[in-house]
C-alpha cells in the first residue's frame, strides 16, 4: 500500500489511523455540485461546511453583521455572549483548540458542545489520517501560527465517510468517524 491509503493490489489493509482532532460540525445544505451524495453535508472543511467555535471567536476578523448573526443563530446574549467568548478564547490560549478550530481531544469538544451549542444541530467529528500524513501536517504546521498539535489517539468508532482535509499544499481524504458520545 502507498502512503495514500489506496491498496496497490486491491487488498485492503487497515492500517491504525491517527487522530488529527475533533471538529465540532453542523450539517449544511449541501452545494449544488454534491447534491448526487444527498441534501445534507456533515464537513470538517470550512469551504463547505460549519465548525464551531469558529476561528473569529479567538482570532477576531468578523465581517460586518457576522458577530451578530453567529451569536443570534447560538442565543447567545448578555453574560451569557461574555462567557461564550472567554470559553473559546482560553481554549485557545492553553492550547486545547488550534487555529481551525481542531480540539485535540474529544472530552473538550463534548464539553463545548454541550455547555455552549445546544440551539444548534452540532456533532462531534473525529478525523484520522494516515500516519506518514500526519507527519506531512506536522512539517506544514511548523512556522505557521497552527499550534501544531495533534491528538495521538488511536481512531475508534463508527467510521461514517471520507472528507478533503487541505492545509498548505497538503490534501488528502481522511476518514471522518462518529463519536460514540455525539
Amino acid at each position: 500500500m502507498n502512503c495514500g491509503g489506496i491498496p496497490q493490489n486491491k487488498e485492503v489493509i487497515m492500517e491504525p489511523y491517527q487522530v488529527v482532532g475533533y471538529y465540532l460540525c453542523e450539517p449544511v445544505a449541501a452545494p449544488e455540485w454534491l447534491r448526487g451524495v444527498g441534501t445534507q453535508i456533515l464537513s470538517v472543511s470550512g469551504c463547505i461546511g460549519e465548525q464551531h467555535p469558529k476561528r473569529e471567536c479567538f482570532l477576531g476578523g468578523w465581517r460586518r453583521g457576522e458577530q451578530q448573526d453567529y451569536e443570534a443563530r447560538l442565543r447567545l446574549t448578555g453574560e451569557r455572549r461574555v462567557e461564550f467568548y472567554a470559553a473559546a478564547n482560553h481554549l485557545f490560549d492553553c492550547r486545547a483548540i488550534d487555529i481551525d478550530g481542531r480540539f485535540l481531544r474529544s472530552s473538550d469538544a463534548l464539553a463545548f458542545r454541550e455547555a455552549w451549542l445546544s440551539a444548534i444541530d452540532c456533532r462531534v467529528v473525529s478525523v484520522s489520517t494516515l500516519p506518514c500524513y500526519a507527519e506531512t501536517l506536522m512539517a506544514e504546521w511548523r512556522g505557521s501560527r497552527s499550534h501544531g498539535l495533534l491528538s495521538g489517539d488511536t481512531a475508534l468508532g463508527e467510521p461514517i465517510g471520507c472528507d478533503i482535509l487541505g492545509h498548505g499544499s497538503f490534501i488528502k481524504y481522511p476518514v471522518i468517524y462518529k463519536s460514540k458520545n455525539g
